[in-house]
């Protein structure tokens, strides 16, 4: 199971005189609309149910491609792949539109400055001269720890939350409900699936063929849990959903856990929409 990963674009005022409010925006990899915001009452989100309750929740907002980079691409520049002209997970964007604006840097030319931390753009496709005003953390160099988190006092409070998550179990794995379509459509090309490549390479996971109803839940209750770490993450993070100031949350990509037979990305596109995506 692909853990989440929080990433926060935040974007600071460029001066006291004018009132410009604070923007935050938060990219969730890997999530599907299984919240408590849409419906999904197994899964506890109270932090972004609120967010979603005092903002506007978009219902039909469909991924654009199902492979991480492009998506993003398409999420911060506003473009289709097609107009893109991108079909793959390596070309940067700036080789195909060069003159494209993207959201962070249509706010430094509004005068905002731009700074992110983490995965906003694909690694190696950052832009950062740019999009961006700045890094919040320099990246380390080559051989050494590759976290974000650099200072010894970072990481111990990142240290402290694994421990909480981990001794604060929120679910029972026997209430998680399972796909009710587990089978791939019948008469479905094969081009149409894929081999669930991300999941079948963990410990613990076969290689092929079906996945049973105890590692189906067990992967299940993995997934659970990272839903409400990164809720809890939310519900830190000022500026809140209680103030004046934006918050943005973006979740991005068609995540499958075991419908039509397939887990992770790059999903069959005979299914849209509901849990699915």
């Amino acid at each position: 199971m692909k853990l989440f990963s929080l990433f926060c674009l935040a974007v600071a005022f460029a001066s006291p005189v004018v009132a410009k409010p604070n923007v935050l925006f938060i990219a969730v990899d890997d999530f599907r609309p299984e919240l408590g915001a849409y419906g999904g009452a197994h899964i506890k989100s109270p932090n972004i149910d609120q967010l979603a309750a005092t903002g506007v929740r978009f219902d039909r907002a469909y991924v654009q491609m199902v492979i991480c980079g492009l998506s993003r691409v398409s999420l911060l520049t506003g473009l289709r792949p097609g107009m893109l002209e991108i079909e793959d997970i390596d070309t940067f964007y700036r080789n195909t539109v060069p003159d494209v604006v993207t959201l962070p840097q249509l706010f430094k030319q509004q005068g905002y400055t731009s700074v992110y931390v983490g995965k906003v753009f694909h690694p190696g496709q950052t832009d950062d001269e740019i999009s961006w005003s700045r890094r919040l953390t320099p990246a380390a160099p080559r051989g050494e720890n590759q976290s974000e988190y650099q200072l010894p006092e970072s990481r111990a409070i990142v240290k402290q939350w694994r421990e909480e998550a981990v001794a604060k179990d929120l679910y029972d794995p026997s209430t998680l409900p399972l796909t009710d379509t587990p089978d791939e459509p019948k008469g479905s090309p094969a081009m149409a699936r894929h081999s669930s490549f991300e999941l079948r390479t963990r410990t613990g996971v076969p290689t092929f063929g079906p996945i049973d109803a105890a590692t189906s839940r067990k992967l299940l209750h993995a997934y659970a849990a990272c839903v409400s770490f990164v809720d809890a993450q939310v519900g830190k993070t000022p500026p809140g959903p209680t103030t004046e100031d934006p918050v943005s949350r973006e979740q991005k990509e068609q995540f499958c856990m075991q419908e039509e037979g397939q887990s992770s990305k790059a999903r069959s596109p005979s299914t849209e929409g509901g849990r699915n995506f």
